[in-house]
């Protein structure tokens, strides 16, 4: 089971990671009457935040009776069995799920926007005792 980014994620990074700086882009080198100033500060502030996403949806997660199975950006592959979760916390402010690995390492961040969320949740806690989840993520599992 892998856990994907939605086509609203990835129509988001086509909004604002290429249309909307295009566009600032369009309007400040190839049209001299317009000042460009607002279409440019919105591209300043989204292009960051969609090259973010762009990254964070190039992660790969899986997850299997086994463990989680990731794979970063740049390839490096992780594996992290169930009985090797120390700690399972829920960030509400970015809606992430962090799991610590051995030593208290943050080895895996789970986005909620990614689908299979429902099975990869059957998953964790089944896997991984109720007392390794911080009250936030206990609260969110409804263990």
């Amino acid at each position: 089971m892998h856990l994907r980014h939605g086509v609203q994620v990835w129509a988001f990074i086509l909004l604002f990671g290429v249309m909307i700086p295009g566009m600032a882009i369009q309007s400040v080198f190839f049209d001299p009457q317009s000042s460009g100033q607002v279409i440019g500060s919105v591209a300043a502030v989204s292009l960051p935040l969609a090259f973010l996403l762009f990254i964070e949806a190039r992660f790969r997660i899986g997850a299997d009776a086994r463990g989680i199975v990731a794979r970063s950006v740049i390839g490096e592959r992780l594996q992290l069995p169930w009985h090797s979760v120390e700690a399972v916390r829920f960030r509400p402010g970015i809606r992430l799920v962090v799991i610590d690995g051995p030593g208290g390492t943050p080895r895996v961040r789970v986005s909620v926007l990614r689908s299979g969320l429902p099975h990869f949740a059957r998953l964790l806690t089944t896997h991984v005792p109720p007392e390794r989840f911080d009250a936030r993520a206990r609260e969110v599992f409804r263990l």
